[in-house]
């Protein structure tokens, strides 16, 4: 790789360079390493209390803002479409269908992630924007990733010649863009390139910028019905979250522990408030781009693109965009 083709990769990224190599990975690893963990976390607090609670013998625990109940048990949810808001299910005495409960890692971000535009409209008009400012909203975010593709097309033009030209030099009849799964002689022959390659292990080099748009001025008085929906859900979501629990938990069978885990649990009404008052929290739209290229080696990269074809494309240059909520 020439010396010009590494300072138009670094000036074109450099707005997230800093961030990738904190990570010292691809954040997709991360988000997937954090999605894992966080069900881990989930799985953990059912087992406790399930270990610890049953319909006959409930426990009486202090659900924070939810009151004190006697707990009879817990599920972890998950599945379907759509799925369901809250992650467990909190079994009790008064509430034997369970109080949903949202629960999110210390260093959680995302509230919402992956929306295409049938979704993002779907959330826009659950809080009363109408249908004009919904197409305003939605036409503003278009008219911003079409401007940043023009902006990044000479990396992302880069990024599919370069991937080619490795993948052709083992595979000469290749057609992008192909799916190289799991051919351990192209991946090697990657991960030994410059820009598909660090410190023996794969890392794409090309890094297309996401946008931010935030929140509080767009949607104006409607920002707090906004809050809500995004963190407990919609009515018609198939289980609705009614707390937050933002907690770590790991594996134990120690059912002392479980009073201090579940008296942090918050309302949905509460943490929405928290963040309507707290400046320090910006809760933004994130759109997230998905290059062609990333799609050749990653399935779930492939599912993601196609999501993005229902926001926004560039079919010519092989670039999607997708939208997530975050803090």
């Amino acid at each position: 790789m020439t010396k010009d083709l590494e300072q138009l990769i670094l000036s074109k990224s450099r707005p997230v360079q800093k961030e990738v190599k904190q990570l010292q990975k691809s954040e997709l690893d991360r988000l997937i390493v954090e999605q894992l963990s966080g069900q881990q976390s989930e799985r953990n607090l059912v087992n406790l209390i399930n270990s610890c609670a049953s319909p006959e013998n409930p426990l009486r625990l202090n659900l924070g803002d939810l009151g004190t109940q006697e707990v009879t048990g817990a599920k972890q949810l998950g599945g379907g479409a759509p799925e369901p808001k809250a992650d467990i299910a909190i079994f009790t005495k008064s509430n034997p269908k369970g109080f949903g409960i949202s629960m999110k890692k210390e260093n959680f971000a995302f509230l919402e992630n992956w929306m295409d535009e049938k979704k993002l409209r779907t959330r826009l008009k659950q809080v009363d924007l109408e249908d004009n400012e919904v197409d305003l909203i939605i036409a503003e975010i278009k008219e911003e990733a079409k401007n940043l593709v023009r902006i990044m097309e000479p990396v992302i033009n880069l990024e599919r010649q370069e991937f080619t030209k490795v993948v052709q030099s083992v595979i000469p009849d290749y057609s992008f863009p192909d799916f190289i799964g799991g051919n351990q002689e192209v991946i090697n022959a990657l991960i030994n390139s410059p820009v598909f390659g660090k410190n023996g292990k794969f890392r794409n080099s090309f890094l297309i910028q996401n946008m931010y748009v935030t929140l509080g001025g767009l949607f104006g008085d409607k920002y707090l019905n906004f809050l809500k929906l995004i963190i407990g859900g919609a009515k018609d979501n198939p289980f609705p979250a009614q707390g937050v629990l933002v907690v770590d938990v790991e594996a134990q069978d120690n059912c002392e522990a479980l009073p201090d885990i579940l008296q942090k649990i918050k309302s949905v009404n509460a943490v929405a408030q928290q963040y309507m008052d707290d400046p320090k929290i910006n809760i933004r739209f994130r759109l997230r781009p998905i290059t062609k290229v990333r799609t050749t080696y990653s399935k779930t990269n492939r599912g993601k693109y196609k999501v993005g074809q229902r926001l926004y494309e560039d079919p010519k240059l092989g670039i999607s965009w997708t939208v997530s909520t975050t803090k």
